[in-house]
Order: C-alpha cells, then structure tokens, then sequence
C-alpha cells in the first residue's frame, strides 16, 4: 500500500519590531539640560524612558508615546558638554536598539550671576582671599558668608560703577571704585554682594547739608554748629548722616549716574544694636553686631537731653534693626578683612603693621562705622588712621564710606577685579 503523501507548510511570523525614540531639541542652564523628544509605538506599547549622560543612566521619565520632555538638574557642571541618551522601553520590556537609542550633543552655560563667577574663580591665583565662614573655619564669623580677607594689593574685589560698560580701568580714577566686602545670605538664603565705596566719600556725593562738617568729614549724628552731646544720640534712625546724607543725597547721586542701579541696591535691614567691647576678637564682634551675643539698647542712652524736658527716642526691640538702602561698614567687617591667622588679635590691637597692613578695608583714613557704642549713648566706634578701632563721640567729624548690598540676581559683565580693570555690572532689567 503506497503511503499518504505529506505535505510542509512553511509559516512565517511577523518579525518584532521595537519602539523608537528622536530628540527634537535640546537646552540648557548653568545647572541643567533639558530635552524634548518623541517616543513612535511600534509592536509594543511604550512604558518609560531612561535619560542617560554618556553611558551613565541619571533618570527615567514614566510616559508613553507622543511628544515628551525631561530636565537634567544633577551631575551636570557650567560650561562642559555631555552626550545626552534617550531609550524608549515598551511594556513588554523591549528596549530601542542602538540604531535607534537616539542621542545628542548639549552644552550648559557659564552662570552669569556675580557671586557664582567670583566664587568659581576665586583663589586660584595662588592667593587664599575669599574664605567660606561656615562652622569649620576657624575663628570666623560662622554665618556661612564669603568675605575678602588680605593685603589690598593681592585682593582682586574691585567694582567700577562710572556708568560705562567697557572694559578697562575706572572714569575718574578712584572716585568711582568699589570693593565687594563679601556675600552675605538674605532670610531666603541667597547671596547678596556687599560693597564699600574704595575711598572716602566727597562733598558732591554727600552734600553740604544734614551731617556736614568740613572736607571730606561728617558727623554720626549731629548737625553743623551743634557739636554738644547734649543735643545728640548714637541712635542711627536720629542719624542726620543716616537720613540726610546717606540715605538721601548719596542714594540719588549714585542711583542718577548709574542706569537701573535701583533696582539692584537692596533695602536692607541694618543692625543696629551697638557694641560694648573693643578688646575682643573679630568673632566676638560679630556676635555683638549680628551674633548669638546681639546689643540689647541699653536704657541710659535712650534719652535725648533737652531743655525743659529730656525725650526718650528708642524702643528696646524695635530699634535694633534699621531698613535703609544705604549703610556703613560694621565693626566686624573691617576685623575680619585683615588675614585670618588676625582674626583672635583684639580690635584696639588693629594698628599693629602686620594687622593693618594685610586689611585691605583700612586705606589711612579715619571712618566711621555703622556700629554704636552700647555703653554710651553719645559715642559709636571708628576705624582710625592708624588702623585701631575705638569709640569717639559721635559729634566728632571724620570720613565716610557708603555701603550697600546688590540683589543675588546681579551679574557680572567683564573685568578681573584688579583696580586696574575693575568688575563692571550687568544691569539690564
């Protein structure tokens, strides 16, 4: 018997074909990398997508098909490039294959910000002048601020504001130099630069009138031809130089020759609750100023003496704290300026050559500070030509140099911050 013939039928199945991804663009930051992209279904279901720089898997994003975003903000650095991935995984856990595991090239910018460039360039010339005052440096103010300290001539924090933009040495010589005290951090813990004009202040940029003497030299609080301590007291919101001089005739004089500088000078809230020590330390000082140890007003130096009646003018709480644009260097600056292995020298003691002469604040001028006596209510403390801090009435008349913070939002537009080509601001709002 012949056997059946069998028959071969050949079936072919449908080959699997996996999803597919295309970056469409790329953007970035100082601080991260965004990527637009999207992901095709093909036999499966797309599920997620895994973001890789380089060969290194940094996130996963859980979407489907269809236009997709995602942003890189860790790993990444200012001013380097990254190959940027995208795989697309459908829900049978089938990848895109390498021909379609898309990528592409992203670069992130270089951070504009003022305080991001000085500190990502600071101290690399050798020279140790920016120091970060957290909990672990010794003898500092631990606030967690970044200041200049050193010899002026190897401290680079010049700011020029003569209204220009170009690059190069200040108009006017000096009388247009400032120089960045340090960063401080606000209630919202940003960073705000904190400036001293260079030099003292003249007659066109403080006036005649308010707390004028003579030359260059201002009362703390007094007005001409009444320099008796019965009619004056060291409370900085009686201040003629605050009001007047300050807060008034040099906040329009800076904020009419620089363009949009108001919108970048913050008002800010001064301390000014004194200081009851000039044998202490820079620390001790700060603790005074600002610190655990903040000046409490003492009662006896409330009171403005005058005839028939003696006026009480200050408030325990309320008058420790004044909001100003425009303000004077605190005792604690001008300590913690000088080199660090100074810091535990006493403040009477600021005239030894090798303190005064590593503090680039001091320039062989007597100055006043913001900060008051806390024991007598008609003395507040100066920086003396000789470079020691001590108390003197405040009717006495000695030079003045403005201070005030900018926004954490300014930048920085070009220069080095020598004096010889100072750092110019960006200021366009």
């Amino acid at each position: 018997r012949q056997s059946p013939q069998s028959t071969t039928k050949t079936e072919t199945t449908n080959s699997y074909t996996v999803p597919s991804v295309e970056i469409t663009s790329s953007s970035s930051t100082s601080t991260s990398i965004t990527i637009n992209f999207t992901g095709t279904n093909n036999s499966g279901i797309i599920k997620e997508y895994r973001i890789f720089l380089g060969d290194d898997q940094v996130g996963v994003l859980i979407a489907g098909a269809g236009e997709q975003s995602y942003t890189i903000s860790s790993g990444v650095s200012a001013g380097t490039t990254y190959t940027v991935k995208v795989q697309a995984i459908d829900t049978n856990i089938r990848p895109s294959t390498n021909t379609e595991f898309t990528s592409t090239m992203a670069q992130t910018s270089v951070s504009t910000i003022l305080k991001d460039i000085l500190l990502a360039n600071a101290n690399k010339d050798g020279n140790t002048t920016l120091y970060f005052h957290n909990s672990s440096l010794t003898g500092g103010a631990q606030d967690d601020s970044y200041r200049y300290s050193g010899a002026s001539s190897i401290v680079n924090n010049y700011v020029c504001l003569d209204g220009t933009t170009v690059e190069g040495s200040c108009a006017s010589g000096d009388a247009n130099l400032y120089r960045i005290i340090g960063f401080f951090k606000n209630a919202n813990g940003e960073y705000e630069a904190k400036l001293m004009k260079a030099t003292l202040a003249t007659v066109t940029e403080l006036g005649k009138t308010g707390a004028y003497s003579s030359g260059t030299n201002y009362y703390w609080n007094s007005t001409a031809g009444t320099t008796s301590s019965n009619n004056n007291v060291n409370m900085w919101k009686e201040s003629n130089l605050n009001k007047v001089n300050l807060n008034n005739i040099y906040y329009n004089y800076i904020i009419g020759k620089v363009s949009n500088l108001e919108s970048f000078i913050v008002k800010h809230n001064w301390s000014v609750g004194g200081y009851s020590k000039s044998n202490d330390s820079a620390r001790t000082a700060y603790e005074q100023e600002l610190g655990e140890n903040k000046q409490t007003i003492e009662s006896n130096t409330c009171y403005k003496q005058g005839s028939p009646t003696t006026t009480r003018i200050c408030n325990q709480e309320d008058d420790l704290i004044y909001k100003a644009n425009i303000g004077l260097v605190y005792v604690n600056d001008y300590m913690f300026a000088t080199t660090l292995n100074n810091w535990l020298t006493s403040a009477v003691n600021y005239n030894d050559d090798e303190v005064k002469n590593n503090n680039w604040i001091y320039i062989e001028e007597s100055e006043w500070t913001l900060t008051r006596s806390a024991a007598y209510g008609d003395r507040s403390l100066k920086i003396n030509s000789n470079g020691y801090l001590t108390t003197t009435y405040i009717y006495k008349a000695i030079g003045v140099r403005p201070v005030f913070y900018l926004d954490a939002s300014t930048k920085l537009l070009n220069g080095d911050g020598s004096k010889e080509k100072p750092y110019r601001l960006q200021l366009q709002l």
